[in-house]
């Protein structure tokens, strides 16, 4: 199937999808499509990144560009939306000279105490489902994700994927360690009352949320965040950057906090970030659509790369797919497991770490 539809894509300007079974299915095509993957300019960078991944060091941040292409306005969109609602008696251009947070705080001092975040939840609750970039973004499995979007999306499509029980909405919900979470850091749909949008919101988000803020300092500080659909121009997230860097320089620690993905190059930013964040633009196309789609080829081959699991190894199903010798490594393996099976509770017990792993490769089935 792989190679037929590869050869069929390659010769007409189409996509094709596969829509598999389970997660052995899906593990088996990413172990083929590794195989047959064709090499690239950014092949290193993405090998870099899934290795990261794989070792658990890699956390999301997730700005509004991720949720856009669901149909969702941008925070200028947003804004103007509630303008013509609300301050239908102040011009269009009067309301566009002020910096979006002033217009936020105009909009809020016209609305009646506690009614803004629910026009906004709203509105911001409108997409019906994930977009595919989300879907992609799930599908990495991370444990530990920061959003400063309103909407439920990447939720949706991390529930979708792994279970309705497999994430955590913090702060409203209990951090669990067996489950993935994300962060709402700008306030949640199913919150009105939380969410954060004009001047005012942000002058007292550090004394109100410092603890949602020392939370994305730790995946700044620990380990590797990699920042989608995000400009880095959130006075709340360049504030705790800046933190985390003051407090590296005076221990003598230079370290990269991150990657910044954008649809295309920034010279002036990759600057302005050079040996704290890098700076990777996925296309060169000039045109939003195509380059929102080399977006998510980006994040396929990403997600492809850090597929580890091989819940089909020992499965005898996909036997096809192994040598001679794999085939018979498989069939040790998959005896080994039944004879583990087979011993006495106590003796089962001491061996069930190694029974785990059999049967994580499919020895089960």
């Amino acid at each position: 199937m792989l190679a037929t539809t590869g050869a069929f894509a390659a010769e007409n300007d189409i996509d094709v999808v596969f829509v598999v079974a389970d997660a052995a299915d899906y593990a088996a095509f990413q172990s083929l499509r590794r195989e047959r993957a064709q090499t690239g300019a950014t092949e290193t960078l993405i090998d870099d990144l899934a290795t990261k991944i794989r070792r658990g060091e890699v956390s999301l941040l997730l700005g509004a560009g991720v949720s856009i292409p669901a149909g969702l306005p941008t925070w200028s969109q947003l804004l103007g939306t509630l303008k013509a609602e609300m301050l239908q008696d102040i011009s269009h251009d009067d309301f566009e000279s002020l910096s979006v947070l002033d217009r936020a705080q105009l909009l809020s001092k016209s609305a009646s105490p506690g009614t803004l975040g629910e026009r906004v939840a709203k509105v911001a609750g409108a997409a019906l489902r994930p977009t595919l970039a989300h879907c992609l973004l799930a599908s990495l499995k991370t444990a530990k994700v920061v959003t400063t979007n309103y909407d439920t999306l990447y939720e949706d499509a991390f529930k979708a994927a792994h279970g309705d029980d497999a994430i955590s909405v913090l702060p409203r919900e209990d951090a669990d360690a067996e489950r993935s979470w994300v962060l709402k850091m700008h306030g949640d749909v199913a919150d009105p009352a939380s969410i954060v949008l004009s001047r005012r919101d942000f002058v007292r988000y550090d004394a109100e949320r410092r603890p949602l803020g020392s939370i994305v300092q730790s995946l700044m500080a620990t380990g590797h965040l990699l920042v989608i659909g995000a400009s880095m121009t959130d006075d709340n997230v360049l504030r705790l950057a800046h933190e985390v860097l003051a407090l590296n320089e005076r221990n003598n620690r230079h370290r990269t906090l991150g990657t910044v993905i954008t649809l295309r190059s920034d010279e002036i930013r990759s600057a302005l970030w050079r040996h704290d964040f890098d700076y990777v633009g996925v296309s060169t196309s000039l045109d939003d659509a195509t380059a929102a789609r080399d977006l998510e080829i980006f994040l396929d081959r990403i997600a492809m790369s850090a597929s580890d699991e091989a819940p089909f190894l020992l499965d005898a199903r996909y036997r096809e797919l192994l040598d001679d010798e794999e085939v018979d490594l498989a069939a040790t393996l998959r005896a080994s497991a039944q004879k583990v099976r087979a011993l006495s509770s106590k003796g089962r017990d001491r061996w069930r770490m190694l029974e785990t792993i059999l049967e994580g490769l499919g020895a089960g089935q």
